[in-house]
């Protein structure tokens, strides 16, 4: 804001987090992972806010994950954190949408970035489960920012967008067919 003006545009994207049960983590680790992923939006918010109500608005894009909506084995933290996002993204939407401030969340499903390995085998299973045929680049979530940071979506607020190619829109085909094969109508 000193060297610009104005602030316009954030975009939280922070990530660290532990894998485990709660009987697993450590409450170190527990609190990490909450400070990282979900007390940095808060903090942002309450300093960044003043100065884009100052400028007369703006727009924040947080990201979320479809863990956020859905949970996995171990990935508790992750989840509880990432539901947090999707609430506090609602709640910041609500309390500041009247200063002209629009506030949505991102949940990618699992995007292809640096930290996963490079192995043909996990890409082609990873691929399966999608309903589009493949996992997510980067570049896909960085359209849908573009998009909610845009004017063309400027009544777009307290929304979490889910981009995860179709991922979490289906059922396990395996429990389908075996709910499938225990109903079958009897000759």
């Amino acid at each position: 804001a000193a060297h610009f003006g104005r602030l316009d545009i954030v975009v939280n994207n922070a990530y660290w987090s532990a894998r485990g049960t709660v009987e697993e983590l450590s409450e170190a680790d527990w609190d990490r992972s909450m400070d990282v992923m979900l007390k940095a939006i808060y903090l942002f918010a309450k300093h960044a806010f003043p100065i884009m109500a100052q400028g007369g608005g703006g727009t924040m894009v947080n990201l979320a994950s479809i863990h956020g909506h859905a949970a996995a084995h171990r990935y508790g933290v992750y989840a509880a954190a990432k539901a947090g996002v999707i609430n506090l993204t609602r709640s910041l939407a609500i309390d500041y949408g009247h200063s002209g401030i629009r506030v949505n969340a991102v949940c990618p499903g699992w995007i292809m970035t640096h930290g996963v390995p490079d192995d043909p085998e996990l890409m082609r299973r990873v691929a399966a489960m999608y309903p589009v045929g493949r996992a997510g680049q980067p570049v896909d979530i960085a359209k849908v920012i573009r998009f909610l940071v845009s004017d063309e979506s400027s009544f777009v607020n307290g929304h979490a967008v889910v981009a995860d190619g179709g991922l979490t829109a289906q059922l396990q085909d395996s429990l389908i067919h075996v709910v499938m094969d225990l109903y079958k109508p009897q000759p």
